[in-house]
């Protein structure tokens, strides 16, 4: 009788019994007009989200464009443009494809935000990953249309694994900037000694 409340227990907490998956979705919101891009990362339940969906391509490329048409975007190969009045905004964003292994149903996001072709962060990780270093899991541009203020970019950066938020604002002089992710970490290290 032990043996098996053991074994019922080790299904219950053990990872290989769960198939469980997320999917991770970048979320855009431009709105030139007003002088504003977000980017955020989403993850929703694979199974569900999945569930009812045929394997083959055209259903999947139809299950893909009614994620699409509510702004929300497959990170595997992504190339985003949000194009103000004054300046382009290119999001480039990568993700392996799922695979078995510690932490291969959800791979990492890494993805790279330009302005006019300028990086301003560059192959940063964004969204959940498993590595423990701080991720960025959301990105606000400000640029108002003339007389309206300066522009402003910040985003939201959260240490992995304590979840503590920073909100790093990097104000308007874009001319030097150029964020890795080894500069995220190291900078999230000074909090986590």
């Amino acid at each position: 009788m032990k043996l098996n409340k053991c074994l019922f227990l080790a299904l219950f907490t053990s990872n290989a019994a769960f198939a469980d998956y997320g999917i991770s979705l970048i979320k855009f919101t431009c709105i030139p007009e007003l002088g504003f891009f977000k980017i955020d990362f989403d993850t929703v339940d694979g199974a569900a989200a999945t569930a009812g969906v045929k394997s083959d391509a055209k259903s999947q490329q139809e299950w893909r464009k009614l994620w699409e048409a509510k702004g929300l975007y497959f990170p595997q190969k992504l190339t985003y443009e949000c194009e103000f009045k004054q300046n382009i905004y290119t999001v480039t964003t990568s993700q392996p494809e799922p695979h078995g292994g510690r932490c291969g149903a959800q791979p990492p996001v890494s993805l790279t935000l330009q302005e006019n072709g300028t990086e301003i962060f560059e192959n940063i990780s964004f969204g959940p990953n498993c590595s423990g270093e701080p991720t960025t899991i959301s990105i606000n541009v400000s640029n108002p249309p003339v007389g309206w203020g300066s522009r402003d970019i910040s985003a939201l950066i959260e240490s992995q694994p304590d979840r503590k938020l920073i909100y790093l604002a990097l104000g308007d002089d874009m001319t030097k900037v150029n964020i890795h992710q080894n500069e995220i970490t190291k900078y999230f290290s000074k909090f986590s000694q």
